[in-house]
């Protein structure tokens, strides 16, 4: 007996392995097949990765994911039994977008494709090459009939006198009159036939939407003509991604109304209280919301990629922290052993990243993507006046699309530094990103601070001077000293050098800052030195502000500053610390500072180079245009934030073409192609109130292809944090530096540089620089494979070369349970031959 049972188990075991692949991924589908034919679902597209159905009555899919089994829903299966959502949350659980409008008084509203397209079968489903477009028609036209509901005595008989007596006296009925007013009023209780019955005679009379729409705005009465919207969205399969596109040459707005934000997939991959997980958003270096945190108190997470526009707001603060800004337009959720990565590349300049937790208005915790269709903002009048409501549009569209590309992770991928590697691998593939080649140490930037604007007094006659903080001389010095100590991947940026020191005028042409030059050592001389010793030397100019208005600089701000919606130009105010806190002022020392119009910066940069006479700049370091973007209402000639952002790729290119090397400050990802380095990137997220960890999600993308240090780190709060967060993230060392005293900057406008005296910090560096550089130097160029917090304030940062680095922030030493030891606000290496 036994040995017939052995024989039927072998049977079994042959027949289950000749099953082949394809038929058993073929069984496990068709468990996702019972569910999804249950919820109404058809198959509408297929490739080697994904499946992609949709329910074509209501317009909800689900994406399949054959390798892993994997089941993502556009909105929530079971939204109807929601515990916590209202009948009309539950319904908005149900959509696909949802969008904002404003009506002619500059009121708000809210439609989404379920209730206000879906049940009204106004839902236009049609397969295109690997996927469907489906048009969704939001709103009502006119809620009621076009008729009159308030129209003075002249405009009622101009309509009237084309209709027969019968008719008029019919129609007048419904009215009632206000003879004081000279209006007629549509009677609050006049019956709904009858109202129905005289739309035709009016509109045979003439009275059309328009007309209809002329007397609601006239007489300010409650508007019965609805929003109405048309919405086309793509969805279609991509190899192992997924995309969702809304098609901006096809949106359709009311008469009435205007549609200025699209929420698009707001429940796409939505998880529920049951599950474990998190929300990913890129703030600053990037965070997470755990889910269901009990925050529900808490404003949701909403921010602009890029950080926001200046042009949009009037009265723009120039100091406020823009360090901590979306830069990279990205975001995520990983539910259990899956994640969902949404990555914004079409329309990313008018997007939104949002995110939040169960238990506000449903049960679910969610991430999604909001794109600004029509750009919209107040006069600049109304806020110095105080006035009425005065609602400003942008005239001319975007009509490109606003695409979200999804990417869906699983196992040991599916979290943040899953995502970080996809993003990096999109980046790479899309030609974005190099991988760099391996060098032996970590780079260490030294940022000499030249001149600084002042204002002096000549026999009691105030001017605009320069103060001299280091003259090129002195620059040399400071870099042979750290040259002396064995530090080689020396990287120097030279900021106040030209036209009147840090902020400087125009760079239209260049005029060397005097007092820099001293004993026959010239910016030249500087140049030679940094050449023989093969050390990147980048000229810090700013192409994206204008700090002075000056006479004969080439900058007009009439024609060259960017406008707000009004035409007015956009002014930035810098703040100031004074003993009650911060605020705005403007003075000698804190000018107005202008935008400059995008189209006219590549021009810019070839009227600088041109004016480099001996071609000595090699490299430059960029300041604002690869963190600020910006449109221009200007009435004349019109850019939406889209078309600046071609203006910036232009203008890379341009540079590029010149064969100059670029270094950008807290860079945007729409510049990580043209920088061969990064400082003052972005490594702490801001404190908002649902957010709950950071991560360091921004230099795991850059790690290996593009070199980095976070804020100098001599004006840091706390030095030694800051030194150990360069650690945990894989960024060099970054110090700004003076070589005269301190008490130079003071009562200026760059208080901010409070400690950069070279000599006071020379041997800080030098001992930190060591300890890195001899513990970490094997990890330079090598890609982070992985991040994770593995205790309270204790992380752990793996490279693909088995380099594992500990970091612990705590004030007591921790022994791990690898036998691992890390000293209290230290660190510690493992593997890749580090020896310990």
């Amino acid at each position: 007996m036994q040995k017939y049972m052995i024989l039927i188990l072998v049977l079994v075991l042959s027949l289950a392995a000749a099953i082949p692949p394809s038929e058993a991924e073929a069984s496990a589908t068709s468990i996702h097949e019972a569910a999804l034919k249950k919820q109404e679902m058809v198959l509408v597209s297929e490739n080697d990765d994904l499946q992609f159905y949709m329910n074509k009555k209501t317009a909800e899919f689900a994406i399949v994911t054959k390798k892993a089994d994997q089941i993502w829903y556009s909105n929530p299966v079971n939204a109807e039994s929601d515990p916590v959502a209202t009948l009309e949350n539950k319904e908005k659980l149900r959509a696909q977008l949802s969008v904002r409008y404003l009506n002619k008084k500059v009121q708000e509203g809210f439609l989404n494709s379920y209730t206000d397209a879906v049940k009204n079968n106004q839902v236009e489903i049609k397969e295109i090459e690997n996927g469907v477009r489906v048009t969704y028609t939001l709103g009502k036209e006119i809620d009621g009939n076009v008729i009159p509901k308030k129209i003075t005595y002249e405009r009622m008989e101009k309509f009237i006198s084309k209709m027969d007596e019968r008719d008029q006296k019919e129609v007048l009925r419904l009215y009632q009159e206000d003879a004081e007013a000279n209006v007629y009023i549509l009677r609050s209780k006049a019956p709904s036939f009858k109202q129905k019955a005289a739309e035709p005679l009016f509109a045979e009379a003439g009275y059309t939407t328009d007309e209809y729409n002329k007397d609601i705005e006239e007489h300010q009465v409650e508007e019965a003509g609805g929003a109405f919207f048309t919405v086309p969205v793509e969805y279609t399969l991509d190899k192992d991604s997924f995309k969702a596109a809304i098609d901006g040459s096809g949106i359709v707005n009311g008469e009435s109304t205007t549609l200025t934000d699209i929420k698009l997939l707001e429940y796409f991959g939505a998880a529920d209280t049951n599950e474990s997980g998190y929300v990913f958003v890129p703030d600053g270096s990037g965070s997470l919301i755990h889910f269901n945190n009990g925050k529900n108190n808490a404003t949701s997470y909403i921010a602009n990629v890029f950080g926001k526009d200046e042009t949009l707001h009037y009265d723009t603060d120039s100091a406020i922290n823009h360090d901590l800004a979306i830069r990279m337009p990205v975001f995520g959720v990983k539910k259990e052993n899956q994640a969902m990565f949404g990555v914004i590349n079409q329309g990313s300049s008018h997007a939104k990243i949002y995110g939040d937790v169960a238990g506000k208005t449903n049960s679910y915790n969610i991430a999604h993507a909001e794109f600004t269709i029509v750009p919209n903002g107040k006069s600049t009048l109304q806020n110095r006046t105080g006035s009425g409501a005065l609602q400003l549009y942008q005239k001319e569209l975007y009509k490109g699309k606003y695409q979200v590309q999804y990417f869906f992770l699983d196992s040991d991928q599916a979290d943040y530094s899953g995502m970080a590697r996809q993003y990096q691998t999109y980046l790479e593939e899309n030609g974005v990103l190099k991988k760099t080649e391996q060098k032996k140490d970590i780079p260490f930037y030294v940022e000499a601070l030249g001149g600084i604007n002042v204002r002096k007094t000549l026999l009691g006659i105030p001017y605009n001077g320069t103060e001299v903080l280091t003259t090129y001389a002195q620059v040399e010095e400071m870099i042979s000293k750290v040259k002396a100590n064995d530090v080689d991947n020396i990287k120097l940026i030279m900021n106040g050098w030209f036209n009147g020191g840090i902020h400087h005028e125009f760079p239209s042409e260049i005029n060397e800052l005097k007092g820099l030059s001293e004993n026959n050592f010239t910016r030249q001389s500087l140049i030679d030195y940094t050449k023989k010793e093969n050390i990147p030397l980048y000229f810090e100019v700013d192409f994206g502000h204008v700090y002075h208005d000056k006479m004969f600089d080439g900058f007009s701000k009439d024609s060259q500053a960017a406008r707000y919606f009004d035409n007015t130009i956009a002014a930035l105010k810098r703040q100031s610390l004074v003993k009650d806190g911060l605020v705005q002022r403007k003075s000698s020392l804190h000018p107005e500072q202008y935008v400059l119009n995008s189209a006219d910066t590549k021009e810019l940069m070839s009227e600088f180079l041109r004016s480099d006479k001996n071609n000595t700049i090699e490299n430059v370091s960029l300041r604002t245009m690869v963190n600020h973007l910006s449109s221009n209402f200007s009435s004349n000639h019109l850019i939406d934030r889209e078309e600046s952002l071609n203006h910036y790729h232009s203008a890379f290119e341009y540079l590029k073409k010149q064969k100059l090397d670029l270094l950008g400050r807290n860079a945007n990802s729409y510049s990580f192609g043209y920088l061969d380095d990064v400082v003052e990137a972005p490594m702490y997220s801001n404190e908002y109130t649902i957010l709950d960890e950071t991560v360091p999600f921004y230099q795991m993308v850059l790690n290996g292809y593009v070199e980095y240090a976070g804020n100098p780190i001599n004006l840091t709060d706390d030095f030694q944090t800051n030194y150990l967060k360069a650690v945990e993230t894989g960024a060099g060392l970054y110090f700004t530096w003076i070589y005269n005293d301190n008490h130079r900057l003071k009562n200026t406008g760059f208080a901010d540089y409070h400690s950069v005296n070279f000599d006071a910090w020379f041997n800080v560096a030098m001992e930190k620089y060591k300890e890195m550089n001899e513990k970490l130097a094997n990890t330079q160029n090598q890609r982070i494979l992985h991040h994770d917090q593995i205790l309270d304030d204790v992380f752990k940062t793996s490279y693909e070369n088995g380099v594992d680095v500990y970091v612990n922030y705590r004030d007591q030493a921790v022994e791990l349970a690898n036998g691992v030891k890390v000293e209290a606000k230290d660190f510690a290496v493992k593997g890749g031959g580090s020896g310990e």
